[in-house]
Parts: C-alpha cells; structure tokens; sequence
C-alpha cells in the first residue's frame, strides 16, 4: 500500500496541477487545440520505459532489503531519474531549434 501512494501521490498531484492550469486557460481564452502525441515517440518511451524500470526495481529488490532503501538503490533510482530529464530537455531544445 505504501508503494501505490508513492506513485499515485505524485501523479494525483500532476493530473490536478495540469487540470487546474488548463481550466484557467480555457476560461480566459477559451477552447483550444492540445497535441499530446509526439511525432518522434520518444517521450513516451523514456517516461513509459522509466516507470517500468523503478516499478521493476521496487518489486524485486525491496523484499530483499526488508522494504528498506540502501544508497545504492537511491543513487540508482536518482540515475533513471537523471536520465529522463536529461532525454526530455535534449529532445526539447532540438525540437526549439527546428
């Protein structure tokens, strides 16, 4: 049950920040067009691909720690997480650029 409010707490506050921030939009400027796909993919991909990965690492390595955190696990969640920010902000400057 901890695990599942470890992912649904974040997300829950994600899905309301961005249903507020468009409401607002939406109310001033009324309705818009919004494109959440991607003509290249690879967003989804790494944002899929790393929820998998930590969801992955969290179901097999935690039992084995007694559902406790060493820092080599932190530091490799703190890779992934690294990682996918760092694909994000390339592919978006090199889509700025063109």
């Amino acid at each position: 049950m901890a695990i599942t409010g470890c992912f649904a707490g974040p997300l829950f506050d994600l899905m309301l920040g961005l249903a507020i921030t468009t409401l607002k939009l939406v109310l001033e400027f009324g309705p818009f067009e919004f494109n959440i796909y991607c003509r290249e993919g690879i967003y989804g991909l790494v944002g899929f691909s790393a929820v998998v990965i930590l969801i992955i690492l969290d179901i097999t390595i935690l039992p084995f720690t007694r559902y406790r955190y060493r820092n080599s696990f932190l530091t490799l969640r703190v890779v992934i997480y690294s990682g996918c920010i760092v694909v994000f902000t390339v592919f978006a400057c090199i889509k700025s650029l063109n």
